[in-house]
């Protein structure tokens, strides 16, 4: 089923254009120069401009211009209002890598640091990899996918021939270097976080009939991952989210290739799981980034799902769609997402969110244009300039419409043109279809019935209503030989209705049509707290909302099952809720704890206040800690490290090496502290098997293992305001470590 191209899709004044338009005053607000320092020193040119800061010149320096790249290239051919100057900005950046690519002379071209010295030990067959670095670069493939798929759409999308040459050149060195590794080589490669650079290839190969670039791509197949979804199992839990969606993109795209019905199989069934499993109402997935075991968990952190994966979970959508999967369950999920989460993720004067916390009372963080450089801005610049790629489709038998969205669809080949407006009043929502323009002969207008409606769909043309069904496939038709001024409206009832937490974790949200709500918080405590850091700074942590966590017990329990009932009881409590996509610069609550009975909810605020109590305990004496194994508290430790590797067990990120391993913990508020370093383990410590230096001083941790719990280690610290924490291996494998604590 494919797509209507970018440049057939006009949006009309609603939330997506509106979205879409705020994206990309953001992404032209940037100063190219610095977006294209990286390349140029990396290539060995003099900098036109200092390079940007934060995640720009910490390891990940270049990734930006490559989402720049992808949004320039859709905005310029997507009827922005600033379409003229996307493609001027587009045309100026792509010059600027063909100049650096020249200068290497190789084909490379990125703004790894050092990355040519780096890709050189690896053609030459030395791989030290970790699940986020390759010879302590960090995920350097995830960065140089960017710049290549923004190559891609340059050249194939907005049709810059100059970035053809340049992704053909880039491709071709990397097929010269990967030649010289052998098979157990490159897997271990795959180890680290590689992006989508598979379907980047995938695509490649489609466009320019070059069969070595899909068998690349197949080769940037993770073995372990993806034999086990192949063979039906789940292995996500534990596991970085967005690595892993990222991967089963790549894999639609190399199925779309014509690579093998067992890559479809494999993305099927991560998007499956990750809906089915750790998707919430408004359409982000993941806690702390990762595919969380505890249903509980994403109602507890403050690191909430990842924008990123959402992105990238709509693209796998798109992919699964254009490969013949039954729509309506995927086009049911792109809608939530995109109407909720998507649009959530902007704040309407400009800034990206990273995570949306699914915990009640608390907040999101909002990144500044010269500032932050995260890669939920990068994925947030370029994804939302597609907001309208999903809308339409054309098959043999006529126009599929998936969403309700005001816009204007042409389907070229039929001489067809149809607008899109759509109303929504207290019963629903009205899709209304003018047929402006006149198609060739008879044909069909499919339009989606989504899962959220309530009654039945009443249809009309021109006024008349006329007796249809919804077919099996959630679409009604009404086919006819179409005039111009011809009208089809479908009318969708919506009633309030309840999404329950996903895995029967004890929380409910509240829908009605496509639209999530939440309640803002208004509470004393809430206006007390404020929302620390609600506009990032470029500090290394900006992005996570570090503001007070609020009780959970403060949060009103909702006893029953009646969706209109339990609204009364939000109510009660004082709360109003609205969608969730308009709410912005407040704390909020978009689940609420939820029980059918009224002793099921004594058992439920009991949990909550232990729970409180546990946290209250915790954050009283907690100056800084790091989850070992996970990859963006361990990036924002200063990670450094030889011979180590990470890994999960039972959902448990963990670290362990046979080298060394190490973190920076800092008190934020600049004093210095004397207190107590707590390491947890997998298993227990015994003498010997191990040392740790703290701040250059080595011990041997066994000599303080908790009596009561040999997994504990419990280290008296000095007065300091950083901590510097390194792990050594002694005669053998360090004990997996969990978790690492600084506390007063």
């Amino acid at each position: 089923m494919l797509m209507l191209p970018p440049n057939a899709v006009t949006l009309l004044d609603g939330p997506l254009a509106s979205t879409r338009n705020t994206a990309l005053d953001y992404t032209l607000a940037l100063d190219p120069q610095r977006l294209v320092a990286p390349y140029r020193r990396e290539s060995g040119l003099p900098l036109l401009a200092p390079s940007y800061g934060n995640w720009e010149n910490s390891g990940l320096d270049g990734h930006t211009l490559g989402h720049v790249l992808s949004a320039l290239a859709y905005a310029s051919v997507t009827h922005t209002p600033r379409s003229a100057e996307a493609r001027e900005r587009l045309e100026w950046l792509v010059a600027q890598v063909q100049e650096c690519q020249a200068a290497v002379g190789t084909g490379y071209v990125g703004g790894i640091p050092q990355g040519r010295a780096l890709w050189e030990r690896i053609g030459n067959g030395d791989v030290d990899a970790d699940s986020f670095g390759l010879h302590g670069a960090w995920v350097p493939w995830y960065n140089l996918h960017k710049v290549f798929a923004g190559l891609v759409d340059a050249g194939w999308v907005a049709g810059v021939a100059v970035a053809r040459d340049v992704v053909v050149g880039l491709a071709n060195w990397w097929l010269r270097v990967a030649a010289r590794l052998r098979d157990e080589q490159f897997q271990a490669m795959l180890v680290t976080e590689f992006g989508a650079i598979n379907g980047a290839f995938a695509d490649l190969a489609v466009h320019t009939g070059d069969a070595r670039y899909l068998e690349m791509a197949k080769r940037f197949t993770d073995r372990a991952l993806f034999d086990a979804l192949v063979a039906g199992e789940d292995p996500l839990v534990g596991l970085h989210a967005n690595t892993q969606i990222a991967k089963a993109l790549g894999w639609a795209r190399v199925a779309l290739a014509g690579g093998g019905r067992e890559y479809l199989v494999a993305a099927r069934r991560v998007w499956d799981v990750v809906v089915r499993d750790h998707t919430l109402s408004f359409g982000g997935n993941s806690v702390r980034e990762h595919c969380a075991g505890d249903p509980w968990a994403p109602f507890v952190s403050e690191q909430g799902p990842e924008s990123c994966n959402t992105h990238n979970m709509l693209r796998l959508t798109g992919a699964l769609l254009e490969l013949g999967e039954s729509p309506r369950p995927l086009v049911d999920f792109v809608e939530v997402a995109l109407m909720n989460h998507v649009v959530s993720s902007v704040h309407p004067e400009g800034g990206f969110v990273y995570f949306t916390p699914a915990r009640p009372q608390h907040y999101r963080v909002y990144s500044q244009v010269h500032e932050c450089f995260w890669c939920c801005v990068g994925t947030g610049m370029e994804h939302l300039m597609k907001n309208g790629e999903l809308v339409y489709s054309p098959d043999a038998t006529g126009l599929f419409v998936h969403l309700g969205v005001a816009s204007v669809g042409e389907w070229a080949s039929r001489g067809v043109r149809v607008r899109q407006p759509w109303t929504l009043d207290d019963a629903g929502i009205t899709v209304g279809i003018d047929a402006v323009g006149q198609g060739e002969g008879e044909f069909a207008i499919h339009v989606r019935v989504p899962g959220w409606v309530d009654g039945p769909v009443t249809v009309r043309v021109n006024d008349a209503v006329i007796s249809t069904r919804v077919e099996h496939s959630g679409y009604v038709t009404v086919t006819r030989v179409w005039s111009a001024g011809d009208r089809l409206d479908v009318s969708l009832p919506a009633t309030l209705r309840l999404r329950p937490a996903p895995r029967n974790a004890p929380f409910v949200s509240f829908q009605k049509g496509p639209w999530v709500l939440a309640a803002r918080a208004t509470s004393p405590a809430a206006r007390a707290a404020g929302m620390p850091g609600r506009i990032a700074n470029d500090a290394r942590m900006g992005h996570v909302a570090s503001g007070d966590l609020l009780p959970l017990s403060d949060t009103p329990i909702l006893v029953g099952s009646d969706p209109m009932d339990l609204a009364a009881q939000v109510r009660g409590a004082g709360l109003d809720l609205t969608p969730f996509a308009t709410l912005h610069d407040s704390r909020y609550t978009l689940y609420f704890p939820h029980a059918a009975t009224a002793s099921e909810a004594g058992v439920l605020a009991h949990r909550l206040s232990a729970l409180d109590q546990e946290e209250g305990r915790e954050q009283s004496r907690l100056i800084d800690h790091v989850a070992a194994g996970e990859q963006q508290p361990e990036v924002d430790h200063h990670f450094t490290g030889h011979d180590t590797r990470a890994g999960t067990t039972a959902g448990t990120a963990w670290r362990t090496a046979t080298g060394h391993f190490g973190y920076t913990l800092t008190n934020p508020t600049g004093e210095q502290v004397a207190g107590t370093l707590e390491l947890t383990f997998l298993e227990g410590v015994t003498p010997g098997a191990m040392t740790c230096a703290i701040n250059n001083t080595t011990i041997d941790p066994a000599t303080y293992v908790d009596p009561s719990n040999p997994q504990v280690v419990r280290i008296p610290t000095q007065p300091t305001s950083t901590l510097t924490v390194r792990i050594n291996a002694a005669t053998t494998t360090t004990p997996p470590l969990t978790t690492v604590k600084w506390h007063s």
